[in-house]
């Protein structure tokens, strides 16, 4: 009879990552990674499942094409 294969426990439970993301929403990936211990693309993945997503911001956008404006001119 074969066996099934034994999976590992995940390092990135719901409830924890949800709670984390609460309490530190401007937390980079790599200092999430680092407070569960995992890769940054394991939580970029868990965040991606969750529907949480990087939203960059208009008023960045926007003093960053000022910025850069009178380069390509």
């Amino acid at each position: 009879k074969p066996k099934k294969p034994e999976r590992k426990a995940r390092k990135l439970p719901k409830d924890a990552l949800l709670q984390y993301i609460k309490e530190h929403p401007d937390a980079y990936l790599h200092e999430i990674a680092a407070h569960f211990g995992c890769v940054i693309s394991a939580v970029h993945q868990r965040l991606k499942l969750f529907g949480i997503t990087y939203k960059k911001k208009i008023v960045v956008q926007r003093k960053r094409r000022e910025a850069t404006t009178g380069i390509w001119q």
